[in-house]
């Protein structure tokens, strides 16, 4: 059991190291997901 939580912690600070990686990358790129919010 204590081997799962380990796992489960260590899976999921990689997937949120990933996400907030990409939400950067997206931001500094300045690609808002809707282009009509750009347009206005």
């Amino acid at each position: 059991m204590r081997q799962i939580k380990k796992f489960l912690a260590r899976f999921f600070g990689i997937f949120g190291t990933i996400f907030c990686e990409i939400l950067v990358y997206i931001f500094e790129n300045d690609t808002p997901p809707l282009p009509s919010v750009r347009s206005e």
